[in-house]
């Protein structure tokens, strides 16, 4: 992380961690909004394991591999869960 005093353009993340616009990226869910690099990679994961839950719910619905999808439905679900938590809990400072 630069020194604030070092940054051309300052940009506040929700999280509270300050960053040069420059580093920073297009939020997941509001493009408008620019979030810092941690802050990005969360939701990345976020939107990752939401699309393989999407898979995952989709195959069972057509009756692939159900069992096993099931199980791994349930391991991605608890995931997504924790990762939204740990989230939600960086940009509201708890």
């Amino acid at each position: 992380m630069e020194d604030f005093e070092e940054m051309e353009m300052p940009t506040p993340c929700s999280c509270g961690e300050w960053f040069d616009l420059t580093d920073g990226f297009a939020s997941l869910p509001d493009i408008q909004t620019t979030v810092c690099e941690e802050c990005h990679d969360l939701q990345l994961e976020i939107e990752g394991l939401k699309e393989e839950i999407e898979e995952l719910e989709n195959d069972i619905a057509n009756g692939y591999n159900k069992r096993e999808n099931k199980k791994q439905l349930n391991c991605s679900k608890k995931d997504l869960k924790k990762l939204e938590d740990k989230y939600i809990s960086r940009v509201s400072g708890f």
